[in-house]
């Protein structure tokens, strides 16, 4: 499915099929759609693993960002604990000369503490493990989220259109579909995480 036939899809539901003003602002609700699904999905299909060089003591965060899941130093090789922009600071005194296996988040970028070796070869990698934003359909023209969740994707987009539907009944059955089908895929996931594993409390600074 590509983006013109996602849009029409979504017409049908509202009768508003050929109706170009209708279809124009649905670039609209499926942007706030977008927004929504970044605040609630957490699925594995949005995990993205990427390696980065410590060239200096901060790094832009991907433009695709959305939550940290664990970021690991590959000189020492060991895990990073996420600590808050003041306890890095007081880190960073206290450590300055010594690399130190922390990380915070600020103004979207990556903050470190200690010299990164930049004349290093290789230089100081980490590898990190994050959830992406759900893509951009509209540029792609693809989207695993309309091919793998259409119904979530689909409730999602509709349940902005009160601007055109005013008090229709409809608005609130596509509202709780949402939160039906939302539950049902979280659910589905946490499922497939943990079948067959044993649980185990989860690390500090570590988003399951």
């Amino acid at each position: 499915m590509n983006y013109a036939t996602f849009k029409a899809y979504l017409a049908r539901f509202v009768w508003r099929n050929g109706d170009t003003v209708f279809e124009a602002d649905l670039d609209n609700m499926v942007n706030m759609a977008h927004a929504r699904l970044n605040r609630d999905l957490r699925i594995q299909r949005m995990v993205i693993v990427a390696n980065a060089d410590l060239l200096a003591d901060s790094i832009a965060l991907p433009a695709n960002y959305l939550e940290m899941r664990t970021i690991t130093s590959d000189s020492p090789p060991a895990p990073m604990q996420y600590v808050s922009p003041y306890e890095r600071e007081r880190i960073k005194l206290a450590n300055a000369s010594t690399f130190q296996p922390i990380y915070t988040i600020a103004n979207d970028a990556l903050y470190f503490v200690g010299p990164m070796a930049a004349t290093d070869d290789p230089a100081r990698s980490i590898i990190m493990t994050y959830y992406s934003k759900v893509p951009d359909f509209a540029t792609t023209d693809t989207s695993w989220l309309a091919d793998d969740y259409l119904d979530l994707y689909t409730y999602a987009v509709l349940r902005h259109t009160p601007a055109y539907l005013k008090e229709d009944e409809r608005v609130a059955l596509w509202k709780n579909e949402y939160d039906e089908t939302l539950a049902s895929v979280m659910n589905a996931e946490a499922g497939r995480r943990y079948a067959g594993s044993p649980l185990r409390a989860p690390m500090p600074g570590v988003v399951a």
